[in-house]
């Protein structure tokens, strides 16, 4: 799977790719990624209300899951992990293997 896999899944929105690979990207060293829609807001040049609505795009198609999670240190948050096996799916093409 490569990300230009994703960046040309014309079944996506062009922001929800964007933030597939932003949450991605933030994924690496805790296996999740665990920002705030301000930061994706941020990022995305978008308001709170559209990214609300690029991660519930992504949780339908199942590339996304979200847990909400309590912090002893920081009180409520989430975390958001990629389902790499739906993305194996989704993205790794039969002639690639």
């Amino acid at each position: 799977m490569a990300f230009i896999d994703v960046i040309n899944d014309y079944g996506l929105s062009c922001q929800a790719r964007i933030l597939l690979l932003i949450i991605s990207s933030l994924s690496v060293y805790e296996g999740y990624a665990y920002a705030s829609n301000s930061y994706f807001a941020s990022k995305l040049g978008r308001s709170e209300s559209r990214v609300k609505i690029y991660l519930s795009e992504l949780e339908i198609v199942g590339l996304i899951e979200t847990k909400m999670v309590i912090h002893q240190k920081y009180g409520r948050g989430r975390h958001i992990y990629l389902q790499f096996h739906i993305m194996r799916r989704r993205y790794l093409k039969k002639d690639r293997i």
